[in-house]
């Protein structure tokens, strides 16, 4: 994510979308009341004089809407904001209804009655160097490529090309082949300290060559089809889902070590708190060390009468020094926080 401009005074912040992952940050930021403006299409029917058959065609225009709601699916490559129009163009009617399509490359300005401290740490986190920690390899019969996940795109780190053994009816790969890849997968896992391993390929070769593979690195591998080999294979994966869902995994095991140590902590009747009334209260003394919260719970409470009891206790607990830490229900850590609640909070004491 790129951070365009920041105006604390005027309570916005323009951001351009770098990536899918920058979707699922801007989930966890924009809320309902929330005023987004940016550029959008617009679908318009042009009407021909002679036979009255219209041609729609999408135009580009400029709009400005409050947040009435939102819809993100965890592996989307888009997000849809939706609310009723304060500015827009031509025949956009004020109050009337728009939806913002939110993707890859697309500009807007979020405006918030007050930006809190954890939101704004999103935004700061999301804009910092990505860290690789995922590998690639695509493979078929007789060739295979490896490449590490970046930011942007991907960094093409080598390639081998393996012996074929001619049959009569039909062609064989040595099986030394699967045992080069994965000496070079294993290479590749120490010196980067990859923590996900993508196989791709055409077919069954995938699960020849994780045979091959030390049981450490199997429990890591992520199994993906694609239709060729090298950068073009690589171009195909990066659009499938299995991409999406490491990335995934890999926030899901953050928030697992969260809950985990909460059940942990509340098992023992020891530095733990749940339920909105008992975090306010140890939110008050100071005493939340972490608060543990779903997106769920904060749709739902931002559509009662005390919205902004939430917006005092965030405030209370960034006043403090406390973390806070938003889940998505969707994913089993926050399906387990929902059993309690919804809410909950790891204490200092």
């Amino acid at each position: 994510m790129q951070i365009l401009k920041k105006d604390l005074k005027q309570k916005l912040v323009t951001i351009k979308i770098n990536n899918p992952e920058d979707l699922w940050h801007l989930n966890k930021i924009i809320e309902i009341g929330d005023i987004v403006q940016g550029k959008t299409s617009r679908k318009i029917k042009l009407e021909k004089e002679i036979d009255r058959k219209s041609k729609i065609i999408k135009k580009i225009i400029f709009l400005r809407l409050e947040v009435e709601k939102q819809e993100f699916h965890e592996f989307s490559n888009n997000l849809r904001i939706s609310g009723k129009i304060l500015e827009g163009q031509e025949d956009l009617r004020k109050g009337s209804y728009h939806t913002f399509d939110l993707e890859e490359n697309s500009i807007i300005t979020v405006i918030k009655p007050h930006w809190l401290q954890y939101q704004l740490k999103i935004l700061e986190d999301s804009t910092k160097k990505y860290t690789s920690k995922i590998l690639i390899c695509i493979l078929d019969r007789s060739e295979s490529c490896f490449a590490l996940l970046q930011e942007k795109g991907y960094k093409y780190l080598s390639e081998l090309e393996g012996e074929v053994e001619q049959k009569r009816y039909k062609t064989e790969t040595k099986s030394n082949f699967y045992k080069q890849i994965s000496k070079i997968l294993q290479d590749y896992v120490k010196k980067y300290k990859i923590e996900h391993i993508i196989i791709g390929s055409p077919s069954f070769w995938k699960e020849y060559l994780i045979k091959e593979l030390p049981k450490d690195l199997q429990k890591i591998v992520v199994q993906a089809t694609c239709n060729n080999v090298g950068k073009q294979g690589i171009n195909e994966l990066l659009k499938r889902t299995e991409l999406k869902k490491v990335l995934a995994q890999e926030r899901t095991v953050k928030d697992l070590n969260l809950i985990e140590e909460l059940l942990k902590n509340i098992s023992k009747n020891h530095k733990s708190a749940y339920g909105i009334k008992e975090v306010q209260e140890k939110a008050t003394i100071g005493a939340v060390k972490n608060l543990l919260i779903t997106d769920k719970f904060i749709k739902k409470y931002r559509q009662t009468s005390k919205s902004q009891d939430l917006d005092s206790l965030f405030m209370s607990i960034e006043a403090n020094k406390g973390d806070i830490s938003i889940i998505s229900s969707n994913q089993e850590p926050g399906k387990k926080l929902d059993s309690l609640s919804g809410i909950a909070a790891i204490l200092r004491y």
